[in-house]
């Protein structure tokens, strides 16, 4: 006897504001977001967790900034990870924030959305769909 097995559905992430088809939109909207709490407050690393008005739907919102000693065009990327309410829960709760590296490994296989300003370069608006890695900061 054989078993079926239904294929996994992928999780779906937030609302047409916050997270829709349009990465421009949803870029935009990224402003009505609240937080809810800082992990990281640095002037080249932050992680906030924010959420949506409408929906809820939490995110981790990473800025990194990597100083251009040269021309002083700062390579600057801004990332809205979405998360599940238990990792957030798990993210709030961490005592250590170097620990929040791990989410690496547990949000990878998820689309996101990024802004990147590299050096030199105008900046870009994408959406990610998979592969999530903190980026290079001072």
């Amino acid at each position: 006897m054989h078993k079926h097995h239904k294929a996994r559905e992928p999780v779906r992430f937030g609302c047409g504001q916050c997270f829709g088809g349009d990465a421009q939109a949803a870029w935009e909207n990224r402003q009505r977001l609240s937080e809810i709490a800082t992990l990281v407050d640095e002037s080249h690393f932050d992680l906030r967790l924010v959420a949506c008005p409408d929906c809820g739907q939490r995110f981790l919102w990473v800025f990194t900034e990597l100083i251009d000693w040269q021309e002083g065009d700062d390579s600057q990327a801004w990332c809205l990870l979405p998360l599940t309410e238990p990792e957030c829960a798990r993210l709030q709760a961490m005592k250590d924030p170097s620990a929040v590296e791990g989410v690496e490994g547990w949000c990878g296989d998820r689309p996101y959305l990024m802004e990147v300003h590299p050096s030199g370069k105008d900046t870009t608006v994408v959406r990610v769909e998979k592969g999530f890695r903190f980026l290079p900061h001072d």
